[in-house]
């Protein structure tokens, strides 16, 4: 179930690396973030520091999904959408998005979390057991 594609936000680099192109499709609502990012890095601050970015958003939504459920949706889908397609998947979705989570955001974000994301978390907690 996708979306039509949003139009770039004024700001946005036209050049994206395909992780973060789906990320600002999928999740319209980080495109302010992200432009944050852009601004503090003078150039596109790449998948590795929006996916980090990403994780924080994440949680705060997870604290109220009731009131955030769709956008956590759309979040978590582009989430597993890069975990199961990207070549970087390891690093942007397990060290830059997971492992910005501390274990109770990881918990709470479970329901939301696909096969791919689901293997990566795995990995990690094997990586770090």
């Amino acid at each position: 179930m996708h979306s039509e594609p949003h139009p770039p936000s004024p700001g946005v680099p036209v050049v994206l690396c395909p992780e973060v192109e789906v990320l600002l499709d999928r999740v319209p609502e980080f495109a302010p973030r992200y432009l944050e990012l852009v601004a503090a890095f003078d150039d596109d601050p790449g998948a590795a520091a929006a996916f980090t970015e990403l994780a924080d958003m994440v949680a705060l939504w997870a604290e109220d999904p009731s009131g955030a459920g769709a956008v956590l949706h759309r979040a978590m889908a582009a989430v597993e959408e890069v975990a199961s397609t990207s070549v970087d998947a390891e690093e942007v979705v397990g060290w830059c998005f997971l492992d910005s989570l501390d274990d109770e955001d990881l918990d709470a974000l479970e329901p939301w979390m696909g096969a791919a994301t689901r293997r990566l978390r795995h990995r990690l907690a094997v990586d770090d057991g």
